[in-house]
């Protein structure tokens, strides 16, 4: 077997997954509207959704690998999240959606994290950057067919068939992990140091959630804004498809340059890209500036994991390495909990404008976190 052969296999099942979610993402307006949801009954679907994709992340940082082996939980996750993606198009109650749809995020927040220390896993400081922008690539692909496919395919086959074919797509694809090896760790790395939260971890924390607050927020608000503008939810998933198709070639570029010294440099001009991403909002509805949108905020939501990762490589080893790359996701998804709830409340009861104005001003904070990290190896 190649040893190219776990990178891809990873990254081919972390695509498919992510395709259908993505793409569903900007759907969900549409697609709860069928049950008489409002604006924050999706704020909440989606922050509830969070709250399981956290308490999954969670759970994995504390399991793996003291308890559970990565591949053994990666796969372990197939047929649960298979059944309840399955399951959400065959529903015609707002409850039961809701209940599928929290069991859904569980076991993606486990398959996700695990897909993500297994990567890690079979990483090394010279290959971490292209590793890992194999895997933000993927998964900006995924949102590219995810935008060209979800919405026209909801609209010709309708729910219930949609969430088969997704459901039975991320299964068939998750075979491909059966045979990826045991990883080799060298002994160095397998050492039990003790993990620890210092200073540069928090503030990178902090900086995270405060970058995702805006990534979430961009997307739920413009999909409402737009739906208000009586766009069709086809248009929608393809303009998001089209916009994020620009950052590919950013993803591939930051996979050649990206190392330990400037990842501090490329996560400040991902935030700014998040920045110059929300600015395009005041203008919603013109075509081009929603490109243009949607691919800065894609930098934000893919690439931005290259630099991460970089730094997280060279601050632990393999052994506490888990541990900080599900903190740093559950930073994430926390962020995805509040965004999704205040976003949902805040574009009922205040101006378009208000909560673009709110968003630029997140932006310039998460800046200041990054400015206080230091640079030091562990």
């Amino acid at each position: 077997m190649s040893s190219s052969y776990p990178k891809y296999a990873l990254s081919i099942t972390n695509m498919t997954l992510r395709m259908f979610l993505q793409g569903l993402i900007p759907m969900y307006p549409f697609i709860m509207g069928k049950l008489n949801a409002n604006s924050s009954d999706v704020g909440i679907y989606l922050s509830l959704s969070y709250v399981f994709l956290f308490l999954g992340t969670y759970l994995t940082g504390i399991i793996v690998p003291k308890y559970v082996k990565p591949k053994n939980l990666l796969l372990s996750t197939v047929l649960p999240m298979s059944f309840a993606l399955m399951a959400l198009g065959f529903t015609n109650d707002l409850w039961l959606f809701d209940t599928f749809g929290c069991a859904l995020n569980f076991f993606i927040g486990m398959h996700v994290c695990s897909n993500n220390i297994l990567m890690g896993y079979y990483s090394t400081e010279k290959s971490v950057s292209k590793n890992f922008s194999t895997l933000s690539f993927s998964s900006l692909l995924a949102t590219v067919f995810g935008g060209f496919l979800v919405g026209p395919l909801l609209a010709w086959l309708g729910y219930k068939y949609s969430f088969a074919v997704f459901g039975g797509g991320v299964l068939l694809f998750s075979l491909l992990l059966i045979p990826i090896p045991k990883p080799e760790i060298s002994q160095l790395d397998s050492e039990r140091k003790k993990f620890r939260v210092d200073k540069n971890l928090w503030l990178l924390l902090v900086s995270t959630f405060l970058v995702s607050l805006l990534l979430y927020g961009f997307k739920m608000g413009i999909s409402i804004m737009l739906k208000r503008r009586n766009w069709r939810v086809s248009d929608i998933s393809i303009m998001m498809a089209l916009g994020s198709s620009f950052a590919l070639p950013i993803t591939i570029w930051w996979g050649k340059i990206s190392k330990y010294s400037n990842s501090k440099m490329l996560l400040i001009i991902s935030v700014l890209c998040g920045f110059a991403g929300y600015f395009t909002l005041f203008e919603v509805g013109i075509y081009f500036l929603g490109l243009i949108g949607f691919a800065c905020i894609s930098v934000v939501a893919y690439t931005i994991s290259i630099p991460l990762m970089n730094l997280l490589f060279g601050w632990y080893n393999r052994w506490s390495l888990p541990k900080a790359q599900a903190l740093i996701s559950s930073a994430v998804y926390i962020s995805a909990i509040v965004g999704f709830l205040v976003n949902g409340y805040a574009m009922q009861h205040y101006s378009e404008r208000t909560c673009i104005i709110t968003g630029l001003m997140i932006s310039v904070a998460a800046l200041i976190p990054l400015l206080l990290i230091k640079f030091e190896r562990k």
